[in-house]
């Protein structure tokens, strides 16, 4: 499915402030950079499912791993209503997320037809509820996993590589904005 010029439009104008505000959190106190990444995260989902809405059925979550990093929870879903659940380490369900995050070596993961590719992913073990297609983007820098940037939809091949492109740039813009609010809180920080 090819770019929609809203998309070019919505996507080069939400990125470029998501990218200043990564800059300028640097010189914020611990507290604020966590309000900002907060708050950031929260934007960038309804900025996806925004530059993604001539996708049916598209959703844009942004999940965010717990402090004890044994849990992913959808901190910000935009779009359809039906909420994802945690990712928690140690169920087959979980344990395929993380990897994600702990084995992942591209920038994102794309399921185009879940029926097809994913009884045989080594990245999924849900259930598929309302969606059969994905794309996750882990949300990490080369020594921390803060969470990952998913978008799925109800229609197989209604996602491609183009957004998985996209998804992967707005990941590694929240991973600049989670790792600066983490700064001076984790150790060798």
């Amino acid at each position: 499915m090819p770019f929609s010029s809203h998309f070019k439009v919505a996507g080069i104008t939400s990125l470029a402030p998501l990218l200043e505000l990564a800059a300028t959190t640097t010189f914020r106190n611990r507290d604020e950079r966590g309000k900002v990444a907060e708050g950031a995260a929260m934007r960038v989902a309804g900025d996806l499912r925004s530059a993604f809405s001539d996708v049916p059925g598209v959703r844009a979550v942004v999940f965010v791993v717990s402090a004890d990093g044994q849990r992913m929870t959808p901190s910000f879903p935009a779009g359809r209503p039906d909420r994802p659940g945690d990712f928690e380490r140690g169920t087959p369900r979980g344990d395929s997320a993380f990897r994600i995050l702990d084995e992942l070596t591209d920038r994102f993961y794309i399921v185009e037809d879940l029926d097809r590719e994913g009884p045989r992913s080594p990245y999924w073990a849900g259930t598929g509820s309302r969606y059969r297609t994905f794309i996750s983007a882990p949300i990490r820098s080369t020594e921390h996993a803060f969470g990952m940037v998913t978008i799925d939809a109800p229609v197989p091949g209604s996602l491609d590589h183009q957004h998985g492109s996209t998804i992967a740039l707005f990941a590694a813009a929240l991973g600049i904005l989670f790792a600066e609010a983490a700064r001076g809180g984790m150790s060798g920080s």
